[in-house]
């Protein structure tokens, strides 16, 4: 059964090319050609995935669950028990539309003085060429929720409907119940097994059934259940224009014994945040004229340069020693720190050095390379993970958890609002919340760009490939590779961040349990203490005292072997002939899933020991195939049968990928069994 068969994706696409080329000359000394061209990408699309999607509804589900309340909270008996579904919770649509302009322009030139007389060889043969290139990309993201649209005594006009648990477009947002939690029902109460897929539900009149479960007064009435905006502005809106300009030179020297290549490319990278999201009075619509241009204010701006060198030697016909080296940088989107100040771009450096060799008249080639490659201000590390998980324990925008701070401060101000009969404005209504977190009224907005955190990652290693075709009729390869990956100067804008927060997280009281916000377990999840220690703290302190250190999550060693033996080398049967045997051996070293903690239980584990990781063993997995070919319909149609067997020596298991601090697996990962796969190709 697809149980995701109430998803939906519509994508429509529009696109236009402009090429031109011109040759001015081409002989045998020099040419010379341009190029212009421009490209013009359109596009829109639109998604519904409630089920099974971590950006189409916030908490959404993975598993079948079964009903199983009797009653309904007003006593009724439920139409629904004991049936299984599927839940979601803020269902969300979106939709995506992207423009893209591209203009480009190339020069080439080669130029091959050994063509005129024997001397002028050694002034080399040198192909040149240079470009420039502007993009303007502009992208947006418009958000919507499945929400109750009528006016009530309980959920009037001057809400945003789809706002979920603060305020969102200039207004605040609604009571709870405006945004639903949302079954899907996949069959009947016979058997707790699936009868069909799931279905998407239609807008319009349905009765809504509320009350108190305690005092046991209900109250039933119709309401209009409709698509109300959520968002239109955030991470997902960017107006980017990105300027490159770059040459690159390739020579041939002494007879292409010595070939050189230099490159150098300039990026310049303009960005603008989208305006401030607003809705119209009725807390449903979006105001286009206010939501639909862009920020205010000079553009944000970042450039840099790229440059490449390498060299090829071949002081031998059958040796070639060669060696790059080459600094980035990248015009990456804007990124924001933990205080929303903005990051730098990310760059790197690499470096790769080896040798070649072709031996045995070309039946054998042997590669080996050493590299290393450094990621600076990198936004793919651990701190980026980290920064991001501390910033969900304060922002509404980040994270639909229960205990989210601005969410609940939003509640007590709300509360004590209506227990003084006062209505507040969106203005006054974020102040009173900030005030609360400590925290400018500005954070409170969804950020116009992504809030994470930078470190530098290093990875080196060696890589040996080795190819050898004794015969025609039988080849073999193999490669093996030993590598490395460092993290380095984390960000420290995590610590000062953590230990700031901590100060207020732990002083606020929740004024209506009159306990600490801090430990408290809302809708019966995790407190944000325990999130931010499972989660934050003790990763944190092992990654501090992993910093410089090879990780052992990363697997050092892997090795591959493959081989292919066509029959024909062996025999003139006419059958046995057209067969080919081959497989494969795959083998990855033990890698780290896990540390033990320092403390030993029945101790609470509060640190964990970076010289004692919990490893999964190594493992080997084994491929083979066999296959025939022949020639059908009078010799017209080549025709290849071919049997592929995957991971021979599996039997089907689970493999841990994930150790809590006493060594015990907390995650397990499926291995299929072994895999056939049975293909027929046809060629005419």
């Amino acid at each position: 059964m697809n149980i995701a068969a109430a998803n939906r994706i519509e994508e429509e696409t529009q696109t236009a090319t402009v090429l031109l080329e011109h040759i001015f000359f081409d002989n045998p000394l020099h040419t010379l050609a341009v190029q212009g061209g421009w490209f013009r990408e359109s596009s829109e699309r639109f998604t519904h995935n409630p089920i099974g999607s971590s950006t189409g509804a916030q908490n959404s589900p993975q598993t079948v669950q079964i009903d199983v309340n009797e009653r309904l909270l007003d006593g009724s008996p439920n139409p629904f028990f004991g049936r299984p579904f599927i839940g979601a919770t803020i269902p969300s649509r979106f939709a995506l539309p992207i423009d893209r302009d591209t203009y480009r322009a190339q020069v080439a030139y080669k130029l091959d003085p050994g063509v005129r007389s024997r001397w002028a060889r050694w002034l080399g043969k040198h192909q040149f060429s240079g470009y420039a290139e502007y993009k303007d990309l502009s992208a947006r993201s418009y958000q919507y929720r499945d929400v109750i649209v009528s006016n009530h005594s309980w959920l009037g006009p001057g809400v945003a409907r789809g706002a979920a648990g603060a305020a969102a477009g200039g207004l605040p947002a609604p009571p709870n119940v405006a945004t639903g939690y949302y079954r899907y029902y996949l069959g009947d109460n016979v058997g707790n097994n699936l009868d069909y897929g799931s279905t998407a539900f239609n807008y319009g009149s349905y009765t809504f059934n509320w009350g108190n479960g305690l005092t046991g007064q209900f109250n039933r009435e119709q309401v209009e259940l409709g698509l109300g905006a959520a968002n239109t502005a955030g991470t997902g809106n960017s107006l980017t224009v990105l300027k490159t300009r770059g040459v690159i030179l390739q020579s041939h020297w002494l007879d292409s014994r010595i070939i050189t290549t230099f490159g150098w490319r300039y990026d310049q990278r303009y960005s603008k945040a989208p305006a401030a999201f607003r809705l119209l009075p009725d807390g449903i619509n979006v105001d286009w004229t206010a939501s639909n241009g862009w920020a205010t204010g000079d553009w944000s701006m970042a450039e840099g340069p790229t440059r490449t060198a390498g060299a090829v030697v071949r002081p031998l016909p059958w040796v070639s020693l060669f060696a790059n080296t080459s600094d980035s940088f990248n015009p990456a989107g804007i990124g924001l720190g933990m205080r929303f100040q903005v990051l730098p771009d990310p760059s790197g450096k690499g470096e790769d050095y080896g040798v070649r060799f072709n031996l045995l008249d070309g039946k054998l080639a042997v590669r080996v390379n050493r590299y290393k490659t450094t990621s600076i201000n990198s936004r793919n590390g651990q701190s980026a993970t980290f920064g991001t998980r501390m910033y969900r324990l304060d922002f509404s925008a980040a994270t639909s958890m229960a205990f989210v701070l601005q969410r609940k401060a939003t509640e007590w101000v709300q509360a004590d609002a209506a227990a003084d009969g006062q209505i507040l404005s969106a203005q006054q209504l974020n102040e009173r919340v900030a005030g609360i977190m400590k925290v400018p009224v500005s954070a409170l907005a969804e950020p116009a760009f992504i809030v994470t955190a930078t470190d530098d990652i290093i990875s080196k290693g060696t890589e040996l490939e080795i190819n050898y075709n004794p015969t025609p009729y039988w080849t073999m390869k193999f490669n093996g590779t030993e590598q490395e990956s460092i993290n380095t100067n984390m960000s420290k804008d995590l610590s000062s961040w953590l230990e700031e927060r901590l100060a207020v997280w732990q002083s606020i009281i929740d004024p209506i349990t009159n306990r600490p916000w801090f430990t408290e377990r809302y809708e019966n999840q995790q407190s944000a203490a325990a999130y931010l220690e499972g989660n934050v703290t003790r990763g944190l302190q092992l990654a501090r005292a992993m910093e410089g250190k090879s990780r052992p999550q990363i697997r050092r060693y892997r090795f591959n072997y493959s081989t292919n033996f066509r029959l024909a080398g062996i025999t003139d049967h006419n059958l046995l002939k057209r067969f080919n045997v081959g497989g494969a051996l795959r083998w990855e070293d033990k890698g780290a899933i896990g540390y033990l903690g320092v403390q030993q239980p029945p101790d609470i584990v509060v640190e964990l020991d970076p010289t004692r990781p919990v490893y999964d063993k190594s493992h080997l997995y084994v491929d083979f195939l066999v296959g025939y070919r022949t020639r059908l319909f009078n010799n017209r149609i080549a025709t290849t049968f071919q049997l592929n067997v995957r991971n021979l020596n599996e039997s089907g298991r689970l493999q841990p990928i994930a150790a809590d601090p006493s060594g015990n697996p907390t995650a397990l990962r499926i291995i299929s069994p072994r895999l056939f796969i049975l293909s027929a190709t046809f060629e005419l």
